[in-house]
């Protein structure tokens, strides 16, 4: 299984870079970069950069791999997962992760050229893929609703913004018991932290704990509704 994962990573990283998903990253990580470290005061760059780092893992994670999928729907290669030896689990287990790895670069990036390098860059990494793969996650469940990428860019825009919504209680806008209960809510406020210095390696892994345990549990729900779908045919219509 682990194989046929790795396999299938390799594998989307290759249609993305296609596609130039990978070249997005890259644009978007030096756009902000350059924005944060020539354009913003210093102090002001290190205040906002938790909204950078929840965009570039987490929004463009989320749109990545949503667009992934409208990609193989409009050439058919959906038929071609239909027949092979990979489980519709593990296919989602692919996409995801190599999301979730061009969302983790760009937002170690984006870290580091602004804070610099120090020991936070361990737990930032960790916090960041969990939270790129949840995003990622929302994106694909967001996209089984609706038929092409355009419907699917204006009908996930409140969903977008719900997600969004703990930076509030990261900027102190609004009280944490408001937002905790959204699965958002782990990743954000421990990337707020972890750039305010202020998040312990203990801190840190009960904040992954707890975005690993709302992304396994929302991981079942789409993965069994996406099997569903392709037993059925839809995905292959």
């Amino acid at each position: 299984m682990i194989r046929r994962v790795l396999a299938a990573t390799r594998l989307v990283l290759l249609v993305q870079a296609r596609g130039y998903f990978p070249h997005t990253f890259a644009l978007f990580v030096g756009m902000v970069v350059g924005v944060l470290l020539f354009v913003v005061p210093e102090g002001i760059a290190q205040l906002i950069l938790p909204v950078f780092l929840v965009t570039e893992p987490g929004m463009l994670g989320l749109m990545a791999v949503a667009a992934h999928r409208y990609l193989e729907l409009g050439s058919a290669s959906v038929s071609a997962l239909h027949v092979s030896p990979l489980r519709s689990g593990e296919y989602l287990v692919a996409l995801l992760s190599a999301s979730a790895l061009l969302g983790t670069a760009a937002g170690v990036v984006t870290f580091a050229a602004v804070a610099g390098v120090d020991g936070r860059l361990v737990g930032l990494t960790l916090v960041l893929f969990a939270f790129a793969f949840l995003s990622g996650l929302l994106g694909f469940a967001l996209s089984l609703r609706y038929p092409d990428f355009p419907r699917f860019l204006l009908g996930s825009i409140p969903a977008m913004v719900v997600w969004q919504l703990p930076l509030l209680a990261a900027f102190d806008l609004a009280p944490a018991a408001v937002v905790v209960w959204l699965p958002s809510a782990a990743g954000i406020l421990a990337l707020a932290e972890l750039c305010r210095g202020d998040l312990s390696l203990p801190a840190t892994a009960g904040w992954v704990l707890a975005g690993g345990a709302w992304a396994g549990a929302a991981f079942v729900l789409v993965q069994r509704l996406y099997a569903r779908r392709l037993r059925s045919g839809w995905e292959l219509a």
